[in-house]
């Protein structure tokens, strides 16, 4: 059975969840994952942009953007997702709920 995508889900697919909660849950993670995705994309030339200077210009660059990357993933990320998993609790959504929706098992 072919896995699902989160914008997939419904309330339905998560008995006894009040169907209003669970969109804003939804929301919430699509705005960590586009977020995410996005970072990511950005992160590429920082990796290739390095490799191709192989010299302190290219080290600085790299350690830079690495840096950024993680102030970005503790700054800004990681409350947007710690955010979302605490709703998804309140409201009776948790890993494994998520896990047997996407996957249908």
């Amino acid at each position: 059975m072919p896995r699902k995508k989160i914008e997939e889900l419904t309330s339905a697919d998560f008995p006894g969840v009040d169907p209003a909660r669970f969109e804003e849950w939804k929301a919430q993670q699509l705005r960590f994952w586009q977020a995410f995705n996005r970072h990511f994309l950005i992160m590429i030339p920082v990796i290739v942009v390095p490799w191709i200077f192989r010299n302190a210009l290219g080290a600085l660059l790299f350690f830079g953007g690495f840096v950024a990357w993680i102030c970005y993933m503790l700054l800004y990320a990681r409350p947007m997702r710690l955010q979302a998993d605490a709703l998804g609790r309140e409201i009776g959504i948790d890993k494994a709920a998520l896990k047997r929706a996407l996957t249908g098992r």
